[in-house]
C-alpha cells in the first residue's frame, strides 16, 4: 500500500476495533454513562475519524500519531491506550532521563551515567518552552481514569522525543536544551542528547540498571526494594510491620499466596501494633491473585482494626492494584494514606493488545468492567483518609510523609 492508503487502513482498523471491542467507549446521556469517562458520542468519534482520514495527505507521520493518541484519549479509559510504534526506530528515541512531578515542581530523579549531574535538577524549560506549557501540550494525548493518572504518565511522555518535536515542544530530533535549576541553586542550560537505549522504563523501578537515582544511597523503606514484587520488614522500635506490595503477580521466587502465608506467620509472631501495606508503586497485575493476601489481612483480629491497619496509595496505584485497594476498603478496617489513586474504584480493564498493520503502532483496548467497589461508587479515584504531600525536598532526603503520618496516629483506647 502507499503511505496514504496504509495510514487510512490503520485508522479504519483502529476505529472498527474500538467499536467492536472496547467497553463503553462512547459518551451517552443515559444512566450507563457513569461507567466510563468517554468524552465523545459515537457520532462525534466517527466524525473525528472521518476528519483524520481526509487530512492524511496533509499530515506528517508524527502528526498522524499525535492525532491517534488524542483520538484514543477521548475514549476516557486509562487502560485503552496507544503505545507508539514497535517497528519504527524513530519512535524509540528518548531522553536518557527520568522525570517526576512533585508537588513542588518537575525534577530529574534518575539518569544515564553521562547525565548524572542532572539528577535532582528542577526542570524550568525545554528548548525555551516553560515546563508547565510543555505538560499542557502533552495532556490531551494521555488516556486516563483521572487527573492523577495524567501526572503519572506525563513524565514518561516527556521523554518521547518524536512526540515532543511534533507538538513543537522541542526543535530537533536528536536532543534538546534543558533549562534547569541544580541542587546547589544555580541555574544553567544543558543540552541532552536523545538515544534509543531505554525507550520504555515504565516498569523499571526505581530506575534502569545502569542509571543513577536520587535515592541510590537511601535506606528508607519506601525507597528500598522497589524492584521486588513484595516484601515485608518488622520494626521493633515502633512495632510496625511494613509491607511493600509493588505488583499483583507471582514473583519468580515466591507466589503471592505463599507470601500471604508468610505474612500471616509474621503477624502471629510479632507484637504488631500497626500493619502498613504500601501500594503507591503498584500499577496492577492479576486481580485474582490478590485474594490470599486480602484473606490474611481481613481474617486477622490483630491488625484488622481501626487505627491498626493502613494502606498507602498514590498516583501509580492502578488496575489490579486499584481493585485490591477497593477490596481492602470494603472488607477491612484499613485507613488509606497518601495521594488519590491513579485508577477508579469501578472501571474498565483487562486490555486486548494488537498492532496496527501498516504503522506497527501498539494498541491496548480494554473490554472488561471491574466493579470492585459498590455499584453506586462513581468516584474517579480512591481518596486518602489521611492526605500527605509528595515533595522533592522530602524525597531527596529520604523522608516519607506517609509513614510519618501513620506513626503519628494514636492507637484507639
Amino acid at each position: 500500500m502507499s503511505r496514504e492508503d496504509g495510514w487510512r487502513y490503520d485508522i479504519r482498523f483502529l476505529a472498527d476495533w474500538v467499536g467492536k471491542k472496547s467497553f463503553h467507549p462512547f459518551h451517552t446521556e443515559t444512566g450507563d454513562r457513569v461507567v466510563s469517562s468517554a468524552v465523545s458520542t459515537r457520532g462525534e468519534f466517527e466524525a473525528r475519524v472521518g476528519t483524520l482520514l481526509t487530512n492524511v495527505p496533509k499530515l506528517t507521520d508524527g502528526e498522524i500519531e499525535v492525532a491517534l493518541f488524542k483520538l484514543v484519549a477521548t475514549l476516557g479509559d486509562g487502560h485503552t491506550i496507544l503505545a507508539g510504534s514497535r517497528r519504527r526506530s524513530e519512535f524509540a528515541v528518548s531522553f536518557p532521563l527520568a522525570f517526576y512531578i512533585f508537588d513542588d515542581g518537575v525534577y530529574v530523579v534518575s539518569a544515564a551515567q553521562q547525565y548524572r549531574d542532572l539528577v535532582g535538577a528542577r526542570i524550568i524549560a525545554i528548548d525555551g518552552m516553560p515546563i508547565e506549557s510543555a505538560l499542557q501540550k502533552l495532556d490531551p494525548l494521555i488516556s486516563r481514569d483521572n487527573a492523577m493518572w495524567v501526572r503519572t504518565m506525563e513524565p514518561l511522555f516527556l521523554r518521547h522525543v518524536p512526540l515532543l518535536q511534533t507538538l513543537g515542544i522541542t526543535h530537533g530530533d536528536k536532543g534538546a536544551d534543558f533549562d534547569v535549576r541544580l541542587r546547589d541553586g544555580s541555574r544553567k542550560t544543558v543540552h541532552v542528547e536523545a538515544d534509543m537505549t531505554a525507550p520504555d522504563i515504565w516498569n523499571m523501578l526505581p530506575k534502569p540498571a545502569d542509571w543513577v537515582w536520587i535515592a541510590d544511597s537511601s535506606s528508607n523503606d519506601f525507597q528500598t526494594g522497589n524492584d521486588k514484587f513484595y516484601w515485608w520488614r518488622w520494626n521493633p522500635d515502633d512495632r510496625i510491620l511494613y509491607v511493600q506490595y509493588n505488583k499483583v503477580a507471582d514473583s519468580g521466587k515466591q507466589t503471592l499466596k505463599d507470601f500471604a502465608g508468610e505474612l500471616a506467620a509474621a503477624i502471629a509472631k510479632y507484637p504488631v501494633e500497626k500493619l502498613v501495606i504500601d501500594m503507591r508503586n503498584n500499577n496492577g497485575g492479576d486481580t485474582f491473585l490478590n485474594e490470599p493476601l486480602l484473606e490474611t489481612v481481613a481474617a486477622s483480629p490483630t491488625v484488622n482494626r481501626k487505627g491498626h491497619l493502613y494502606v498507602i496509595i498514590g498516583r501509580r496505584t492502578f488496575s489490579a492494584a486499584m481493585n485490591a485497594v477497593s477490596y481492602f476498603g470494603r472488607f477491612t478496617q484499613a485507613l488509606f494514606v497518601g495521594e488519590p489513586t491513579g485508577g477508579k474504584p469501578n472501571a474498565p480493564g483487562d486490555e486486548t493488545f494488537f498492532t496496527l498493520p501498516y504503522s506497527g503502532i501498539a494498541v491496548n483496548l480494554s473490554d472488561r468492567y471491574w466493579q470492585s467497589s459498590w455499584p453506586d461508587d462513581f468516584s474517579n479515584w480512591r481518596a486518602p483518609d489521611i492526605a500527605t504531600p509528595v515533595t522533592f525536598s522530602d524525597y531527596a532526603r529520604g523522608r516519607d510523609a506517609a509513614m510519618d503520618a501513620i506513626r503519628a496516629q494514636r492507637l484507639p483506647q
